[in-house]
């Protein structure tokens, strides 16, 4: 029975963690649906996205010769995210990217410092609420460079 048990547990944890996981993505890439349509109407190019897998993107804002290839990392998509954000926006960001990389990395087990069902609502209501600076057009600030 104890090893039942133990597998039940592991399992609901297994779960918590990959509930984290679909929805931090599912968020991030609704930020970036936004992201496109707000710099579509301030005419810049598209906002730079993360790739799946090893799957390269194209970027014409890249700093890097147009033609380049350029794969970014999750935690590099939302600092270009975080320009379309307000300031609180871009703090519930940074604490959604620290969350899904402890999902994603962590020792298998208790995960520690999981965020409990309200805060991660409660993340998701600030991060899908429309920010000032995405109604204005481009902000352009860097969104983690103040840490």
């Amino acid at each position: 029975m104890r090893s039942g048990t133990t597998a039940a547990l592991i399992r609901a944890e297994e779960l918590q963690r990959s509930s984290l996981i679909a929805a931090a993505y599912a968020l991030i890439d609704l930020l970036q649906h936004r992201a496109d349509k707000a710099a579509a109407r301030a005419g810049a190019g598209p906002a730079m996205r993360r790739s799946s897998s090893a799957t390269p993107i194209y970027s014409a804002d890249s700093p890097l010769d147009s033609s380049a290839v350029h794969s970014l990392t999750v935690r590099e998509q939302c600092e270009a995210l975080g320009q379309w954000l307000d300031d609180a926006q871009r703090a519930e960001l940074r604490r959604l990217i620290q969350w899904l990389e402890e999902a994603r990395f962590g020792p298998i087990g208790k995960w520690l410092n999981a965020p409990t069902a309200a805060e991660l609502t409660t993340a998701c209501k600030k991060l899908t609420a429309r920010s000032s600076n995405s109604r204005r057009g481009l902000s352009r600030r860097s969104s983690f460079s103040s840490e």
